[in-house]
């Protein structure tokens, strides 16, 4: 039978039960290395299995802020997902546990992809990430379908979208949590920006004339240079988890 509990709610509350599946996750991948979030499991599937003519548009159109793109354009969904499923959890709660499992069976197998994930980790984020995006919808679609028998609804919705939003902003608040906890994470980087390179002892050749092709052919004009300066190279990460580099350990060798 149809359900008289306003769809807006509904979606409110499956809205902030996705959120709090993804904030735990990432407070979760703070914590474990080996980890990813379920965010980062999926977006680095996304980019393996994009095709390269997509590849090369995000690049070319978003240049290093292709994964902070990508990451947004994956959270947004991940909420949308989650309004549908806590619109159809008024009138069948089980849809929407079945939608959270689903997104979390997903979540998995893109975790275990990555060579940088262990499995103990993975399983112990995802089931856990999950199980909090499931408690917070039936803890919700419960207490709103008490809102609708209660005497006076106008004063129960509204303390009913007051606990959305506190629960919304405990989401937020374990995210910037899980960013603070990754504070530690940042050494590696700050360890990288420390290092300094020798001084060259001798300087390399200059480039023979008529070496660059794109000045002998008008056609090759797009042809990259030989050297690229240091202003107009960048990097762009083929991936959301990258390797965690302490230099304090680590140590390269050069057999022959």
């Amino acid at each position: 039978m149809p359900s008289t509990i306003p769809r807006r709610l509904g979606a409110a509350a499956g809205a902030v039960s996705a959120a709090i599946s993804l904030a735990v996750g990432e407070l979760i991948a703070s914590w474990l290395f080996d980890a990813p979030s379920l965010v980062v499991a999926v977006g680095d599937w996304v980019i393996d299995a994009a095709p390269p003519v997509v590849k090369d548009w995000a690049i070319a159109a978003l240049g290093t802020a292709d994964k902070p793109a990508l990451v947004i354009g994956i959270t947004v969904f991940s909420l949308i997902f989650g309004a549908i499923l806590g619109i159809a959890s008024r009138v069948e709660l089980r849809v929407g546990i079945g939608g959270f499992l689903a997104f979390g069976v997903i979540g998995l197998l893109a975790g275990l992809r990555s060579p940088l994930a262990s499995t103990v980790p993975t399983v112990f984020s995802v089931v856990v990430s999950v199980s909090a995006g499931i408690g917070t919808l039936v803890w919700l679609t419960r207490n709103l379908r008490r809102v609708e028998e209660a005497d006076d609804i106008d004063v129960a919705r509204r303390a009913f979208v007051g606990a959305v939003g506190g629960i919304a902003a405990l989401a937020a608040a374990t995210v910037v949590l899980g960013r603070a906890l990754a504070g530690r994470v940042q050494e590696a980087v700050t360890s990288r920006l420390e290092v300094v390179l020798p001084s060259r002892v001798d300087a390399a050749p200059s480039i023979p004339a008529g070496a660059e092709l794109r000045a002998s052919d008008p056609l090759l004009d797009e042809l990259s240079q030989l050297v690229t300066s240091n202003t107009d190279f960048y990097r762009i990460d083929t991936a959301l988890m990258v390797p965690r580099v302490d230099l304090e350990s680590w140590t390269l060798k050069v057999n022959g």
